[in-house]
């Protein structure tokens, strides 16, 4: 999760949090933060239950040391700390056959890109989904193959007239690196920029729930896999990760989150 606190602590402390629920009944929540061994600044994760009942609002958020006294903190998300600039690449060329491929090559070779693992593609919006495979070259004579039958889909953003999709791969040396996408079964798509983001990025600690069950099913009809999560209790989730063991297929997936409203009926 991305809610860290930074304090200053001098002993074991114990971590409470006081949250009011709806019908006016306080409730207190506990929890102990441990391996502070030395004085100074220290960053904590919030756990997920403390996020999951005070539902992101950390106002009744207290800390106390170990003689009750109130330690003061600041909250903040690690995600913004996160610097990153998009720089354009330059497109050394651009060739379409028609019926074939389009193939694009571009240098890799400045010290912001060396070992990069990621492009921005901007692409025209379309409804064509195109697979790809990426090369790299030191001469663009002789070209070594990277990732293969990678897939670019969803190429539609309803709010401007083009998307950005970025494309990963392992790190390298190359000089060069080509993009040849498949153009056999529909017509070119229009690449309109290729670009890389160049900065620091920092890692941001996560926590992992473990209380979430799950429930893998079939629909052989509509020839789908549905994996259900579920809680006992309210969870607050920023992301879920998957450990795919064949990178033969690439799939597209929607998520679904089972909510109840409340409509009220008018005359």
């Amino acid at each position: 999760m991305k809610h860290q606190n930074q304090v200053q602590m001098k002993k074991f402390s114990s971590l409470i949090l006081f949250f009011s629920a709806f019908f006016g009944l306080a409730q207190n929540y506990k929890g102990e933060i441990k391996n502070i061994k030395e004085e100074g600044l220290h960053q904590i994760l919030i756990s997920p239950e403390v996020r999951a009942v005070a539902h992101e609002n950390l106002d009744y958020f207290r800390i106390f040391d170990s003689n009750k006294t109130e330690v003061p903190y600041v909250i903040y998300d690690n995600s913004y700390n996160i610097k990153r600039y998009y720089a354009k690449s330059k497109i050394l060329s651009k060739t379409i056959l028609k019926d074939s491929l389009t193939s694009i090559v571009i240098p890799f070779n400045c010290p912001a890109q060396k070992y990069s693992t990621e492009l921005s593609l901007k692409i025209s919006n379309t409804k064509i989904n195109k697979t790809y495979t990426l090369s790299g070259s030191n001469d663009q004579k002789e070209w070594f193959g990277i990732v293969a039958n990678q897939m670019l889909s969803n190429l539609d953003n309803e709010n401007d007239t083009f998307v950005e999709k970025i494309i990963s791969f392992p790190s390298n040396n190359y000089e060069f690196l080509k993009i040849e996408l498949n153009d056999r079964n529909s017509l070119p798509i229009n690449i309109l920029e290729i670009g890389y983001y160049k900065g620091e990025e920092k890692v941001v600690k996560t926590s992992i729930l473990d209380n979430f069950k799950y429930k893998i099913s079939e629909n052989k009809e509509d020839k789908k896999t549905i994996i259900s999560f579920s809680s006992d209790n309210f969870q607050k989730v920023d992301g879920i990760s998957f450990e795919i063991k064949s990178r033969l297929f690439s799939r597209e997936a929607r998520l679904f989150v089972n909510k109840k409203t409340n409509s009220k009926k008018t005359n």
